[in-house]
């Protein structure tokens, strides 16, 4: 629910009502009413209380952050099929390097993210970049020395 503190309580709910029915719809459930929003959202919990009762939910296993990097590690059914799908799309688009996919944030200020899986041992984007730039600049000292 988008919470707004200056809000009573009764906006706040007519609000969470509103982005109730807005996600239903979204998910295929709608048009429909408030109590069809609300009962199809109770659906989607029960299914992943489901899904983390039968181990199946992602678990995270370790998270750390050393070095300036980040590593994360994850296990589960569905972290695997989430792999297959990226490498299988990976293939069939075509991809050599690496291969962008945007993300978008469901809540305001609803922004952009990309997520880059790239082929380890290939070169990544910023690799690419840095070649072109090196590139640029040896010809940009070839053209100023003729």
């Amino acid at each position: 629910m988008r919470r707004r503190p200056e809000a009573d309580e009764a906006e706040n709910y007519k609000a969470w009502y509103d982005d109730a029915i807005v996600a239903a719809n979204e998910a295929g459930y709608g048009p429909c009413t408030a109590a069809d929003a609300i009962r199809g959202l109770a659906e989607e919990v029960a299914h992943y209380k489901k899904l983390a009762e039968e181990g199946t939910a992602p678990l995270l296993k370790s998270m750390k952050f050393e070095n300036g990097e980040f590593d994360m590690s994850v296990t589960g059914p569905i972290v695997e099929v989430m792999a297959m799908a990226f490498v299988g799309q990976f293939k069939a688009g075509g991809s050599v390097n690496y291969m962008e996919m945007n993300l978008y944030d469901r809540d305001e200020p609803f922004q952009r993210y990309a997520v880059t899986v790239q082929k380890v041992g290939a070169k990544s984007p910023a690799d690419l970049v840095n070649e072109a730039r090196a590139r640029i600049a040896e010809l940009e000292a070839q053209l100023a020395s003729a």
